[in-house]
């Protein structure tokens, strides 16, 4: 009987910020492409409509799911007078933060 167990989760990536994809995309050094209600990301290897991203790709998906998630905070951090230092990097599986008031 193992004594771990391994769990898989899923999360749909919602955009729901346009300037915080734009700044997350452009921090990744991707490309970013809007045309009508579409946004092209790193010529066209991800496809986001309506906030959802599709991508034959995962892993590019979780970078950038990780690189918007760290521009959301920092805006939420922002507007509540908070100060972040960030260690890791949004292309690996581990990026911490700390916070302080200014």
């Amino acid at each position: 009987m193992p004594c771990y167990e391994v769990n898989l989760v899923s999360v749909e990536f919602r955009a729901e910020n346009e300037e915080l994809l734009k700044k997350a995309v452009v921090g990744l050094g991707w490309q970013y492409e809007k045309v009508a209600d579409a946004v092209y990301v790193n010529d066209g290897q991800i496809y986001i409509v309506n906030g959802q991203a599709r991508s034959e790709s995962q892993a590019s998906i979780n970078t950038l799911k990780r690189a918007y998630s760290q521009e959301v905070v920092k805006a939420a951090a922002r507007s509540k007078g908070w100060v972040g230092s960030w260690s890791g990097a949004v292309t690996s599986n581990k990026l911490q933060a700390s916070f302080k008031k200014f």
